[in-house]
């Protein structure tokens, strides 16, 4: 009797790992089908179950010259995803040091001001307002600079100086009285992190956010320094050519220039998870990171994240339970999306994408796909 229960139990075994593998393979084989249909040469993902990191895979190449395949180890340039990561530092670091979301940023920076004009006389420009894009500052997109470009200061950039290929931040329109995504806007919270701490940007991210969440595969150095180099994902085109004078470099790291992997952004994911359900790993407790997550002007922007996000990582017009953010940066594409109870979540990082100034994106498509395919094969709920 006894060896007959053994048996069966034995046999179940088998049978559920063969369905696990079967149903492994076949994302897989999804995953990699998608990617020749976009003309994707590498990709990187890292599934989050239950607040850890239920897998990470990697499929492709991240140099199709010397057909070097991509590990869950290849740094992608996370792009606009460095704004929740900055968000989340900032909000920390503004707990850390006493100091309100809701005052004049200039009454905070030291080193360069926001312009004044008729728009701030009445409503000045807080932390609040950069955070959640409501901060009336200009709202350009940075294309950064190539290899081969002479780099500006952080300061040149603010004030639109050569060798800044920027325009001057200023404020033009009322601070608070619209929604426009704003790069420009992270990059005076980039000059205010470094005015309070009196270091450099990315030695401030390691110390807020990178090293306590060991985000080990992770950096905010603009350029990126050599020994990251060799295990880069070089930049595409969607032609499947490679980016010429790559990879890009943002000066204004706070907005666009995070080098990360998919399971390191999931250890982020992952810290926000666990702090909304009050095991943090954070500084910050359970109400705080709740208000980083509530819409502002916007139904669908909180404090850095994008908010009242469904199941499969879209946008709703009703208060929905995930929290998500993009990232596009010339020659690379970003996803993350995580719930904010049961620990769900996904992260998707691709070496493809047309230069920023591109007035179609399908390689979003491939994410969008691959987000939601990933939720119905998880079962996450709503």
């Amino acid at each position: 009797m006894m060896i007959k229960k053994l048996t069966t139990l034995f046999s179940c075994i088998l049978l559920l790992t063969s369905v696990s593998s079967h149903a492994e393979t076949n994302t897989d084989q999804w995953i990699i089908e998608q990617m020749k249909t976009y003309n994707i040469p590498g990709c990187s993902i890292a599934v989050i179950k239950n607040y850890k990191n239920k897998w990470a895979k990697a499929y492709g190449l991240r140099d199709k010259a010397h057909n070097k395949p991509v590990t869950t180890d290849t740094l992608f340039q996370a792009a606009s995803i460095s704004k929740p990561i900055t968000a989340l530092a900032t909000v920390t670091a503004f707990h850390e040091k006493h100091l309100s979301l809701n005052t004049n940023i200039n009454d905070i920076l030291t080193s360069w001001k926001i312009p004044a004009s008729n728009y701030t006389k009445h409503q000045p420009v807080t932390m609040r307002l950069l955070l959640a894009h409501t901060s009336g500052v200009i709202g350009f997109r940075y294309k950064g600079y190539t290899t081969h470009d002479k780099l500006p200061t952080l300061l040149q950039e603010l004030n639109g100086i050569p060798p800044a290929n920027t325009q001057p931040v200023t404020v033009i329109r009322k601070p608070g009285s619209k929604y426009e995504y704003c790069p420009a806007g992270y990059t005076i919270i980039q000059q205010v992190l470094e005015d309070i701490y009196k270091k450099t940007f990315a030695d401030i991210m390691q110390t807020l956010i990178l090293d306590p969440l060991q985000m080990q595969h992770s950096t905010f150095d603009e350029p990126l320094p050599q020994k990251w180099l060799q295990n880069v994902a070089l930049p595409y085109l969607p032609n499947g050519k490679l980016m010429p004078d790559s990879p890009i470099i943002f000066i204004a790291s706070a907005a666009g220039g995070l080098w990360s992997t998919p399971s390191d952004i999931a250890k982020f994911v992952i810290a926000v998870q666990k702090t909304l359900a009050e095991k943090t790993p954070l500084q910050i407790d359970a109400n705080i990171m709740q208000m980083i997550l509530t819409p502002a002007i916007d139904h669908n922007m909180g404090l850095g994240f994008e908010v009242n996000i469904n199941k499969y990582g879209e946008q709703s017009k009703t208060r929905d339970n995930y929290f998500r953010h993009g990232g596009f940066n010339s020659g690379y594409l970003s996803m993350f999306v995580g719930s904010k109870t049961k620990g769900n979540g996904v992260v998707i990082m691709i070496n493809s994408a047309p230069y920023m100034d591109a007035k179609s994106v399908p390689q979003y498509d491939f994410l969008a796909q691959t987000i939601k395919y990933i939720a119905v094969m998880e079962k996450w709920q709503d």
